[in-house]
């Protein structure tokens, strides 16, 4: 697993992983609020990031193989609910490294 320097999130993104984040604590179904989430424009705009913090290949964060296609959780959703929307949860990863580690 390479190193991750964490890039700033602009202000509304991450006031958009908090008011997530917060839906989660409050008891809403994490499963639900994620697959809703990951499919938005500010869902995008985290990809991004994640992709820049990469580097210029795009890497898996991970394997450093293979080009980062999706965002996974470092800590499990399920055993870290209220990790969910923590920016710094958050990795890029490849859609092998994705499946090995579920």
């Amino acid at each position: 697993m390479r190193r991750v320097r964490r890039l700033d999130l602009p202000g509304r993104v991450q006031g958009y992983l908090t008011r997530k984040q917060t839906e989660v604590d409050s008891g809403a179904d994490p499963g639900s609020i994620w697959e809703r989430a990951r499919r938005t424009k500010t869902m995008v705009t985290v990809f991004d990031v994640l992709v820049r913090m990469a580097g210029r290949r795009g890497r898996c964060m991970y394997c450093e193989d293979s080009r980062g296609t999706d965002i996974e959780h470092f800590r499990p959703k399920r055993a870290y609910r209220d990790l969910l929307f923590r920016w710094s949860n958050l990795l890029l990863v490849c859609t092998g490294c994705n499946r090995w580690y579920l």
